[in-house]
């Protein structure tokens, strides 16, 4: 193996990394959901979701493997996380075209689309934990920005174009600013997302999620999309989200990779 993935060698992100503890937490799903939204406000990145997935019969399935993917690149060995960064890698060579809106062309592999996607992903997790979870120091801050790079690293990226820290992060997302804009595709995107095919009985708990999750962006972004902040007070979102999470926790079925990390790091007397 070469010396760039050297620092990226089985269970480097172990139980005292600052990630493991970020992706131990319910509420990434709302940085999840929050980054989609994001992500949509690229032209050529939403062209290329646009053209070749099926995102709007199939909003759950790619949250969860959203979810499932950065799961296996935080807790994972280096072996299964490369392998599922290999099929990834696989389906983005297919993921060619132009976005017709802009005349951008596209290639999900391409350097600068991944780093946007590695950017947009690493600070929403960032943000919706430090709104929803608890506070982390500056110095937790940038050494979770600086372990996430290995997600970059085995997708292809050199770990010297990705950010190191938070300051660098928030640079890296400001040079895109002005490529940003709301495209038809991305319109057609958040309203999904919005308003996906759910029961009635739910429905008042998704308005709820969607909120939190929107209430995570900033206001350029909510008014590229025509939009304010959420309705909801924001301490009511608070509570709400906290709740959820430690229902979530107590209820639900945690993916097996999480699962079996909670194990290791209760071995060190860690409680994810």
């Amino acid at each position: 193996m070469s010396t760039e993935m050297e620092p990226y060698a089985p269970f480097a992100l172990g139980p005292e990394s600052v990630a493991w503890r970020i992706h131990a937490s319910p509420v990434t799903l709302l940085g999840g959901i929050r980054a989609l939204m994001l992500m949509a406000l690229h032209p050529a990145a939403m062209a290329g979701v646009a053209d070749h997935s099926r995102y709007r019969d199939d909003v759950w399935g790619r949250l969860n493997r959203t979810r499932d993917f950065v799961l296996t690149m935080v807790y994972g060995d280096v072996w299964v996380a490369a392998a599922s960064a290999a099929h990834v890698r696989e389906i983005h060579a297919r993921v060619v075209g132009v976005d017709h809106v802009t005349g951008l062309p596209y290639h999900a592999n391409d350097v600068d689309l991944l780093l946007w996607v590695h950017c947009v992903l690493v600070e929403s997790f960032l943000v919706a934990y430090q709104t929803y979870g608890r506070p982390l120091s500056a110095e937790e801050t940038d050494r979770y920005v600086a372990e996430m790079r290995r997600q970059g690293v085995l997708l292809g990226l050199h770990p010297d174009e990705m950010p190191h820290d938070l300051d660098e992060l928030e640079r890296h997302l400001r040079g895109y600013d002005e490529l940003l804009c709301l495209t038809p595709a991305a319109e057609t995107a958040i309203t999904v997302f919005e308003k996906p095919p759910l029961p009635a009985p739910v429905r008042w708990g998704w308005r709820l999620v969607f909120a939190a999750s929107a209430g995570l962006l900033g206001p350029r972004t909510l008014a590229l999309y025509g939009r304010e902040r959420p309705r909801v007070p924001a301490w009511v979102l608070q509570v709400s989200v906290r709740l959820g999470a430690r229902l979530a926790r107590a209820l639900g079925k945690p993916p097996p990779v999480l699962k079996a990390a909670r194990s290791r790091a209760i071995v060190r007397g860690i409680r994810l």
